[in-house]
């Protein structure tokens, strides 16, 4: 959770210059796209499972789907680090695009972030219990 802090609060400190101001918010989403998307992906199948997110642990995370449709724990984490590389590198060019183009940018990514997102809730995962409250039958 500091690490998770730490890196929040350095994307919101970088501003850099000679940039356009309107795209300069896209910097911090997209140096920290993998574990945003992963974070929307957990929630949203969670919550339509009827779980707390936040409070639920579970191997519902992206690396674990991508691992269990095949690509085994390399493979996952490969694919995650390519992800980090090419998020990392569209958030060093996107403050020199112009603001049109860089919106276009995060608009294609949020609509491909979205497929990504309904692809990998059919891959399969192990599947968490609902925790019910204290038991009044004891």
């Amino acid at each position: 959770m500091f690490l998770g802090f730490l890196m929040a609060t350095l994307g919101l400190k970088i501003r850099p210059e000679g940039s356009h101001f309107p795209a300069t918010w896209l910097v911090p989403v997209l140096i920290l796209g993998v574990p945003i998307f992963d974070t929307t992906l957990v929630s949203i199948s969670r919550a339509r499972r009827g779980l707390l997110p936040f409070t639920s642990p579970g191997k519902d995370h992206t690396a674990h789907r991508l691992s269990n449709i095949g690509l085994g724990h390399r493979g996952a984490v490969l694919v995650l680090y390519c992800q980090a590389i090419l998020f990392g590198a569209l958030g060093v060019i996107a403050p020199f695009l112009s603001p049109g183009l860089a919106y276009a940018l995060a608009g294609v990514l949020l609509v491909a972030g979205l497929i990504a997102i309904l692809l990998l809730e059919s891959a399969p995962y192990e599947r968490q219990v609902k925790l019910e409250g204290p038991s009044s039958t004891h």
